[in-house]
């Protein structure tokens, strides 16, 4: 698995609001580069012990370069015993680097992989991060005036994304999941304004658009027009992705590809079938669990008309393929290996899975939106 630190946001979704330093975060003028080839890469099977001897690495560049190292290896970490681990080391370097380097303005993008590293191994070890101190530490990082660009906004990023998950965790049942409070809203929109930039824009201003769409439609689409317009490219893609989505209902729906069986696949022709549109992915937990659910409900209701279209937005293509015979998913699948790329999810503005989408007998997009009671939906659109 891929180890995603600060695990704030559940489920399987494609916003990066709470990220790692990037790896070409700029270095400090007051200390030169760091040379990545002086520390060596770290062995996942090493004991905890050797790992946390830290006192080889004599500078802060020979210790930045081991955290930076140790950062790069979470994409060989396939367990959860690998990945505390790997936190550990983390944490433990970080904490080296602060109290030995207290002067190097790295220590703040240090701080925050630290405290990212802590909050993992929580997640990891089945407890739940600490809030309080994650907010102390993105705070104090984005006030402090030597920090780095990237990590004054990666702390700003992860403020917001764990304002919006303590209003998730206090909002009442039955709560639209998508309404924004008005504390995430200026985080938000002061973000926008510092960083015009921003790639991560496009997901901010993505999340006000529904928040808005929820509440005030008319002015959602005059957000979302205005948006087609924007100077950052990321947020002109995502728009024109939301346009697209926001039109899905108004025509029968289009879809034609070369499934990764060889099989071609054109939903146009499947009218007078119920259509269910499945984005996914093996790596994805909650799809996995949800699989059965779909599998049982092609199995009974396929003979009555239901056809399944998968969307995968795997990266390895043997894994799809092994994981849909075991599990009997014998419906075509769409495979390009660009993961959230995907050129059909990502033409959509998909940015979490699963995702369901249900087109029924006339080709029309009903729902956007069919994974809960998605058996239910089925039988009844094929019995209208």
């Amino acid at each position: 698995m891929k180890i995603r630190l600060f695990p704030l946001l559940a489920g399987c979704v494609a916003i990066g609001i709470v990220t790692l330093p990037a790896q070409d975060s700029p270095s400090p003028s007051a200390s030169p580069a760091p040379d990545a080839s002086a520390s060596p890469v770290p062995d996942a099977s090493a004991s905890p012990a050797a790992a946390e001897d830290l006192t080889q690495y004599k500078t802060a560049n020979d210790l930045w370069g081991h955290i930076q190292k140790l950062k790069e290896s979470g994409s060989d970490i396939s367990d959860a015993d690998g990945a505390k681990k790997l936190f550990s080391q983390i944490k433990a370097a970080a904490d080296d680097f602060q109290s030995r380097f207290p002067k190097d303005t790295r220590r703040w993008d240090v701080e925050m992989l630290g405290a990212s590293a802590d909050a993992g191994l929580a997640s990891v070890s089945g407890s739940e991060p600490d809030q309080a101190k994650l907010e102390k530490v993105f705070k104090e990082v984005a006030a402090a005036p030597d920090a780095s660009k990237d990590a004054k906004m990666q702390a700003r990023l992860s403020l917001i994304g764990l304002t919006m998950q303590k209003e998730h965790a206090s909002a009442k049942e039955g709560d639209d999941d998508a309404k924004l409070g008005p504390a995430v809203e200026k985080l938000m929109a002061d973000f926008i304004h510092d960083y015009p930039d921003c790639p991560d824009d496009a997901d901010l201003q993505n999340a006000r658009y529904h928040s808005l769409q929820k509440r005030r439609p008319a002015a959602a689409n005059k957000m979302l027009n205005a948006l087609l317009k924007d100077s950052n490219p990321a947020v002109v893609k995502m728009a024109q992705s939301e346009v697209k989505s926001r039109d899905l209902k108004k025509k029968p729906f289009k879809l034609k590809f070369t499934a990764v069986d060889g099989s071609a696949v054109d939903v146009s022709k499947l009218r007078g079938k119920v259509v269910l549109i499945d984005y996914w992915a093996t790596w994805c937990g909650p799809c996995m669990e949800k699989t059965p659910e779909v599998v049982a409900a092609y199995k009974e209701l396929h003979r009555k008309g239901l056809e399944i279209v998968g969307i995968s937005l795997d990266q390895d293509k043997d894994k799809l393929l092994s994981v849909t015979k075991e599990q009997g998913m014998s419906w075509p699948q769409y495979f390009d290996g660009k993961g959230w790329d995907n050129a059909i999810s990502s033409g959509y503005g998909i940015d979490s899975i699963p995702r369901m989408w249900l087109v029924d007998r006339k080709g029309m997009v009903v729902d956007t939106d069919a994974e809960d009671g998605v058996k239910d939906k089925i039988t009844k659109l094929l019995a209208e």
